[in-house]
């Protein structure tokens, strides 16, 4: 270590500056990489993932309109028949259009499997949702009322429980696409 004590100041501020210089392009260099890792996980999250979860839960509210409505459509006796009608066939529009739009945002094969079984549940659902509608247009709605007990009640069971299950695959794999975290990392507030 004698060699440094004998060297000129002016050097030794030299190979300090150049030290820490090299030791901040170091420091610099980790944090990008670093950085891009937490930005990959990010777009991934808000591209696919957080999108996916709220067109999912787009597709339950619709559905449960659809439910509710055609429950009060029953209820009401006929007097407001086509405001009950309107909704009821709006809100389907409004879940068809949203199963379009989860259709690309489903990579993964556990998502295209529940996709299909949803758009499958939701073909029936529409299919016994025009029968009732039949029958109420009709005036059977004691008819209507048992279907929309029977196979109404199941498909809407099936549809929303797929839909739901969809929310929770597109949850596991938002927090499967943050970053990894280790005991010492993990928030200490759980």
């Amino acid at each position: 270590m004698r060699w440094f004590y004998d060297l000129r100041i002016s050097i030794k501020l030299a190979l300090t500056f150049f030290l820490i210089l090299a030791l901040t392009c170091i420091l610099g260099a980790f944090s990008l990489l670093q950085i891009q890792k937490v930005n990959r996980s990010t777009t991934d999250m808000a591209d696919n993932w957080l999108p996916s979860v709220q067109i999912a839960l787009e597709m339950e509210v619709a559905i449960s309109r659809v439910r509710g409505n055609q429950l009060l459509r029953l209820s009401s006796a006929g007097a407001d028949d086509a405001a009950y009608k309107k909704q009821v066939d709006a809100q389907l529009a409004l879940f068809e259009e949203k199963l379009a739009a989860f259709g690309p945002l489903a990579p993964l094969p556990e998502e295209q499997a529940q996709y299909r079984r949803l758009k499958q549940a939701f073909d029936e659902y529409k299919r016994v949702q025009a029968a009732v509608a039949q029958a109420f247009e009709g005036g059977r709605r004691e008819q209507g009322l048992d279907l929309m007990r029977g196979d109404g009640a199941r498909h809407y069971r099936e549809v929303f429980d797929a839909a739901d299950k969809l929310v929770v695959l597109n949850k596991e794999g938002s927090r499967e696409a943050g970053p990894r975290r280790t005991p010492s990392t993990a928030p200490r507030w759980r």
